[in-house]
């Protein structure tokens, strides 16, 4: 179709002339590849991206942290599953092979997910310590997001609440800098008009 090109997005046809692009480069291809958008699919497009680079923080700290295993690494698709479960906030604790949960914020962030492996390191390492007592990585999987979701809404509330004071921080400091700043306009205006005066009888 002239004049078109495909959206990377939802793979429907755009407009060239409207379409949002950019180049695409990674490491086996350093030239890149241009990749086209409707306006709307280039923002959901980009909170996807955000999304995944979140969860990739999340699988190394999981990776190197907890279970001290390979670098090279990839993530399980059973906890895979389950994280996107939590961030999804489904009751079923699973995503099925095949959904779309991106762009689903019905649970917890992964910023959420993973301070919460962070303060129940501890204990989610000494739970696992025993692989014995599992019956294979799916349990063993299960059982460490257990612990995550009996303190998530714990840490959740604690992030909020840290949230919401740094913006009162920041709203104060902002307020005193405002009053300081009127505070020093009004003394240096008042410092001129004295001096004004006294000069004026000069001219």
């Amino acid at each position: 179709m002239s004049g078109y090109v495909k959206c990377f997005h939802c793979k429907e046809q755009v407009l060239k002339d409207e379409a949002k692009s950019y180049r695409y480069m990674t490491e086996s291809n350093p030239k890149g590849t241009n990749r086209n958008f409707h306006e709307k699919c280039y923002e959901i497009h980009r909170e996807n991206q955000k999304e995944r680079a979140e969860m990739d923080k999340l699988w190394d700290y999981i990776k190197n942290e907890i279970w001290k295993s390979d670098k090279k690494r990839t993530m399980p698709n059973h906890l895979l599953r389950r994280l996107q479960a939590l961030k999804g906030g489904l009751d079923n604790n699973y995503v099925s092979r095949g959904n779309q949960v991106f762009g689903n914020n019905e649970g917890y962030e992964y910023e959420a997910i993973l301070y919460t492996f962070k303060v129940c390191k501890m204990q989610i390492v000494g739970s696992i310590l025993d692989k014995s007592k599992f019956k294979n990585d799916n349990h063993l999987i299960d059982y460490m997001m257990a612990i995550v979701r009996n303190n998530i809404e714990d840490v959740y509330t604690r992030i909020q609440e840290k949230k919401k004071s740094d913006e009162r921080i920041e709203k104060v400091d902002i307020s005193e800098n405002f009053k300081y700043k009127n505070e020093f306009v009004k003394k240096t205006d008042l410092s001129k008009n004295k001096i004004a005066n006294k000069l004026k009888h000069l001219f």
